[in-house]
Formats: C-alpha cells, structure tokens, sequence
C-alpha cells in the first residue's frame, strides 16, 4: 500500500533554499509522476507526544547510564553517543560549538551539549513519528541537529534531498546510508585524464579566485620565511565553529580547535621545528550574512593573542594564496599539517609531505599523504624525529579529478549555486555571502534554470531514487 505523498520541508522556505525546493518538486514531479502536499517540520507541535513516547524515554535513559558509565564531564566520550545507529552526539556536539565559548571553556561546551543532546532526542523520536506518512525529505542545512532527522528518515527508506560540500545537492533513500557515509564516500569519476587535472590545478594554485567559488577574500603576500630550524611545520586553521565533526569522531577530537591547540602545544616541545600557522581565508571575508565567520574571527584573534609571543611560531594573520606560501618552503624539510583541509591536497600534488586525520574527506581511500586515527597515533607522527612520510602526487591527482573537478559538484557547472548565480546574474561569490540576494527574484528563464538544477539532482543520486 502507498503512503500519501507528502513532503517534509522547512516551515519558510525564501531564496535558495525556495528555488531548491521547486527543482525538487519537478523533480518528483518527472521522476515519480506523483503529486505531493507539504508538510512543515515542526517538531515543538508535537512535544507532548514526544517527550511522553517510549522512544524518547528509552533514549534518555540510554543517554543517563551512558553518561555515568564515560565519565559524563568529558570532551572526547559523549560525541559519540548514538541510539538506534543515529549519531546524536556527533550531530549535538556539533550543533554545541556554534557559540564561540563553547570550543574553549569546557562548562559552556557541556551546558549546550546536554541541552543538543536532549533536543536531538526530541528531533530523532519526532523523525519516528513522521517517517510513516512522509515520502520526501528537505530540511535546509542539516550538518547540525537536523541531520538526526535526515539520517533517521534515511534509516526508514524516506527519500531525502541533501545539500553539502562537496556533491552540492544529493538525493538518497538508501537505508544503509546516513549523512556521513554519503559525504565521505568514495567518487570514482569515469573520464580519468591526468592533463586535465594538471590544467586545473595550475588556474588553482595561481588564481584560487576564479576557481573556487567560495574563496572570496583580497591576498597579501608579505610573509618572508627565515627558518633557523631543521624542520617546518605548517598548520592550517580551520573554521571553528562551521560543521564540526562534519567527516565523522573516530579521531576523537572534539573540535578542530581542541586539535589545534593540541598540534601547537606538542609541536613547541620540538625544538628544532620551525611552526607556521595559517588563518583560514574565510576569517577575513567580506561583507558575510553567516555569524560563523564573527565567531571564527573572535577565536582567531584569541589564539593569535595566546602563541604571538612564541619565537618559535610564526603566525599568518592575513588571507594569503597557499601556492605563494609554499614556493617558500622546502620539500624535504616541511610537513603540512591540517584537520581535514583541502590546502593538504594542493600540497601534496606539488609533492609536500601532509598529515591529516583519517576524519577527512580523503580519510584513508586517498592515500597521498599520511593520516591518524586517534591522539596518540597522532602524538607519534608529530613527534617522528625524521617526519619520513610518503607523499603520492598521482593519488593527489585522482582525488582532484573526482572531487574537485566534479562537474555536478560544489566546484562544477551544476553546482546549484553556480546555475542560480548564471540565471541571476548575481556573481556567485557574492551570493554566497549574502544568499538572501535571491529572495523575490523575478527569473525570466525560471522553468529552464529549475531544469538544469533537476540535471545536477539526477547525477548527484547516491542511489536508485524512486523504485
């Protein structure tokens, strides 16, 4: 027996997010042939009955004896706390560190950690309620709490429609799929040309500008290196507070701010390493309608204030191209360090050494550089006496062309923002900053710009959509 059509959605849909919505349904519309009713998320209309059902009483008292049994005032234990297979941790810490504070004093982290964890228990029983008579699935940005209902959704064969880096907008209704494991999965691209990707990764590394669509701020190249130590480091700085935990916890560090702070502190004990660190470029974009980057700049400025006086640190503190930083430096002799970040990969195709976490996009199904898998696997590496790691400049390659050349994905033709971008006239990196740039737009060739974007959905699909 069919369920009614109805489709979950946010409760005020404006900008983008509408002109997604109306792909979806032509979508739907071309696909399944089904008409479709909305319905609004709104989990507060049904708090009673949640809060009331066995489901969320199981789940908090699973959450209860969890907690006892990991020593509940810790950093690295409850992330991982999961019911039913959903990652609620994972998606409540996450959701804990969007208050700056929260990546630095550990009360303020555990105060909105049981309050997300509570709330995504109350988001994971709501999931339960509505998956029996809901067909699809929008919900917006759902790398935070809301990607409890996704996933839970998922579990439940609903079909769900998915936008995040670096597939622009997916659609599954795999039940063997959540969130993460379609973030992270490998892309093995058909069409493989090594020139290609040489061809790309020149215009790259010399005019990230014009490549990458969110790289959006004006460079300086002021920084002169004089490296009177064996060894270089170089670590770059992440986002503190955008999408923590996006590519999994198995390395068990809570933030990329713990985890920077950790590879600081350990680096400083090796006296003959020379330490760079480099600030994120988005700590310095323009004009940007998101908090994250206030709350980024506020850690930045805290932590730039707590190593400035380190002789042996040398502190980036402007928006600057990494090709221009890495002409600097010598292969041999330096290591290029980050959490997850894409700068390791422009690296490693120039054939610098890296060493990230296996919490990345690349974890382990790119081997170009080394990864950990835990602090004390990392600790390890960092103190290695000789940093003696392979680096494999052709595996390099072979992620670029499946990841970054994607023409579907977040850096290609079909990328949804780069279509909406063309139709709108409106520069891409601008509406990137300031997406509300799109509400009540008159489009004049709508209907051709909501089928280009349907194109993007049919080759994004992780799996055989409607059956």
């Amino acid at each position: 027996m069919n369920k009614t059509r109805y489709f979950l959605i946010p409760s005020n849909l404006q900008g983008v997010n509408k002109i997604l919505y109306d792909a979806m349904c032509l979508y739907i519309s071309k696909n399944a042939g089904k008409e479709i009713e909305n319905i609004s998320f709104n989990p507060k209309g049904e708090i009673i009955g949640i809060i009331l059902s066995s489901d969320f009483i199981f789940a908090v008292s699973k959450l209860i004896i969890w907690s006892v049994a990991s020593a509940f005032y810790t950093h690295n234990v409850l992330p991982g706390f999961r019911y039913n297979n959903i990652d609620i941790g994972r998606y409540a810490a996450a959701a804990a560190l969007r208050d700056p504070e929260a990546c630095y004093k550990k009360i303020k982290f555990n105060r909105r950690f049981v309050a997300s964890l509570v709330k995504g228990i109350i988001y994971h029983v709501y999931a339960l309620r509505v998956y029996r008579y809901v067909s699809y699935a929008y919900l917006g940005d759902t790398l935070y709490l809301k990607g409890i209902v996704i996933d839970t959704l998922l579990q439940k064969q609903v079909a769900t429609f998915m936008k995040f880096y670096p597939y622009g907008l997916v659609t599954s209704n795999c039940d063997k799929l959540d969130q993460l494991s379609i973030i992270i999965h490998k892309n093995n691209r058909e069409g493989y040309a090594e020139d290609q990707v040489h061809q790309y990764m020149n215009n790259r590394l010399e005019n990230p500008k014009k490549t990458i669509p969110y790289y959006k701020v004006e460079e300086r190249d002021v920084f002169n290196i004089q490296n009177k130590y064996k060894y270089c480091a170089v670590i770059y700085a992440h986002s503190f507070t955008d999408v923590q935990l996006n590519y999994g916890y198995t390395d068990k560090f809570k933030s990329v701010y713990e985890w920077l702070t950790f590879t600081l502190n350990t680096l400083i004990k090796a006296n003959d390493t020379h330490i760079i660190l480099k600030g994120h470029p988005n700590f310095w974009a323009p004009r940007h309608e998101a908090q994250v980057v206030g709350w980024d700049k506020k850690i930045w400025r805290k932590l730039v204030k707590q190593y400035e006086n380190n002789n042996q640190i040398s502190i980036i503190d402007w928006p600057l191209n990494n090709y221009t930083l890495l002409k600097k430096l010598d292969k041999e002799s330096t290591l290029l360090i980050s959490h997850h970040g894409n700068a390791l990969v422009e690296g490693a195709y120039l054939g610098y050494k890296t060493l990230s976490s296996v919490c990345s996009l690349w974890g382990e199904k790119y081997n170009f550089g080394e990864v950990w898998e835990d602090p004390a696997q990392y600790l390890n590496k960092l103190l290695d006496s000789t940093w003696d790691f392979n680096v494999n400049q052709q595996e390099a390659c072979r992620f670029i062309y499946d990841n970054f050349m994607n023409p579907y994905g977040s850096s290609g033709y079909y990328f949804f923002m780069n279509l909406i971008s063309l139709y709108t006239n409106i520069d891409i990196k601008l509406l990137m900053q300031q997406p509300s740039l799109a509400e009540d737009l008159k489009i004049p060739s709508y209907n051709e710009l909501l089928n280009e974007i349907c194109r993007g959905i049919a080759n994004t699909k992780i799996s055989n959509f409607y059956q």
